[in-house]
């Protein structure tokens, strides 16, 4: 995805230039886009503090909804969910595409707008309760999408949630056809870059196999980390993405049940199952996420 801003100084002028904007714009929530910097991971707590317990590990180039800082912490919401992370790791932009959860509307109604300003055109309304996806930030405001219209809401009138899943019966059985359509190319010689049945690499072939089903994901490893709704090991289900590596995200497979996965593992490998329980996956493995 393209983003456009500016990369902002990293220890206190991040802190400094956060904390202008906040208390500049008293009548309106400022809003930004944040990108993860770091050469290793970043904690995301539940409170701005050192002894805050960890939510999760963000990686490099994970994209988060910046609500806030205070004395170097920033107030952010990863995929709906809220907490806290140290502001010099945040590369901060105005405008920004984002997996930022869901806005629910807490005003009687709020108004979908063209361009985010007041003063541009009314596309439609959301009802007070229901929640739109957010896909990005635009100087200050939610870019959302709504009943298949997408256009700008201000956050002022909205409560960010994790985004409803779908519907399980839905869920099992397009799962179901991913794994299935997944293990048809089992053999498949791994090829490093490749994202095609000539060959695969490890991302190439997740993204290659989702892209069937109409859904485009990320095309590197990491990046795919960054993209997932993240859950835990006990709560795998056939489709989940699992992510191993040495210090950081480097491989992925596709979890296909029974503690197994199917990945493209390295040069001169192909296509194949293998168990979760394996020393080498065992001692490597850092998560695992769901994709929808």
């Amino acid at each position: 995805m393209l983003y456009e801003g500016i990369k902002v100084l990293k220890t206190a002028m991040t802190s400094a230039a956060l904390a202008v904007t906040v208390m500049a714009t008293a009548q309106a929530a400022e809003i930004k886009g944040g990108i993860v910097d770091t050469t290793t991971s970043l904690n995301f707590r539940s409170g701005p503090s050192q002894s805050a317990s960890i939510i999760d590990s963000l990686y490099d180039g994970y994209r988060v909804c910046i609500l806030g800082v205070e004395n170097g912490w920033a107030s952010i919401t990863c995929n709906g969910n809220p907490g806290y992370v140290s502001a010099e790791y945040l590369d901060v932009l105005d405008v920004m595409d984002v997996n930022g959860g869901g806005a629910k509307v807490t005003a009687s109604s709020l108004n979908v707008h063209s361009y985010p300003s007041t003063s541009s055109t009314v596309l439609t309304q959301i009802p007070q309760g229901t929640v739109a996806t957010i896909d990005g930030v635009n100087r200050g405001w939610y870019r959302v999408t709504y009943n298949g219209v997408q256009g700008y809401i201000s956050p002022d009138y909205v409560e960010v949630v994790p985004v409803t899943q779908t519907p399980q019966s839905t869920v099992t059985s397009v799962t179901s056809g991913i794994v299935d359509y997944a293990k048809q190319f089992i053999g498949t010689p791994y090829v490093y870059g490749g994202s095609s049945p000539s060959g695969f690499d490890c991302s190439g072939y997740i993204s290659y196999v989702y892209k069937q089903f109409g859904i485009t994901l990320p095309r590197s490893s990491s990046a795919q980390y960054n993209y997932v709704t993240k859950v835990s090991r006990n709560e795998l289900k056939p489709g989940d993405l699992v992510f191993f590596g040495s210090g950081g995200v480097s491989h992925v497979g596709m979890c296909i049940g029974n503690n197994q996965f199917i990945h493209s593992p390295s040069r001169g490998k192909t296509v194949c199952i293998e168990s979760m329980s394996s020393s080498y996956y065992t001692r490597n493995y850092i998560g695992a996420g769901r994709v929808f």
